[in-house]
């Protein structure tokens, strides 16, 4: 919040209290000017110190706590990553996908049946099952093991089915 703003806040709080105390008491009580206007004061003076207090003790932000919070955001950040390499649309990992097709006989006939992986830390392990025209132009199901870096990239295939 603004300086301004916070001044205007406790101003008015003053200003209310004050004046309102001043007229209840007045038109209800039948007090004496200067009596209303004592107690106006001194209600105007609690809802000043009131106001003051709740600006003050906005909650700030605690060290540990936002150590925590920027360990949350790697974390969150990290699932973002990678998700990212997934397809939204079948579950299929992109750069697995790219690289069973540039294998199989007729990269056309490729179509994802599903698509598996674990997190490791430095990376993933990605299982993906798919159906492919095979050499005599029949079709088989087949499943493709592999490890990937964070960034998608296939390192090294661990077993083919």
């Amino acid at each position: 919040m603004s300086r301004a703003f916070i001044i205007i806040v406790i101003s008015s709080a003053f200003i209310i209290g004050w004046v309102g105390t001043s007229l209840f008491l007045r038109r209800v009580k039948k007090c004496s000017l200067i009596i209303s206007g004592s107690v106006g004061l001194l209600i105007g003076v609690f809802c000043f110190i009131a106001v003051c207090l709740f600006v003050v003790s906005g909650e700030r932000p605690d060290p540990a706590t936002a150590k925590i919070s920027a360990e949350e955001q790697h974390a969150a950040d990290r699932v973002e990553k990678i998700k990212r390499q997934f397809s939204s649309w079948d579950g299929s990992h992109r750069s697995l996908e790219e690289y069973i097709k540039s294998v199989m006989n007729d990269p056309n006939s490729y179509e994802h049946v599903e698509t598996r992986y674990g997190d490791f830390g430095e990376y993933l392990l990605v299982q993906t099952t798919f159906r492919g025209k095979n050499a005599y132009g029949g079709v088989v199901k087949n499943t493709v093991k592999a490890k990937v870096d964070l960034d998608g990239k296939v390192l090294d295939i661990l077993a083919t089915d």
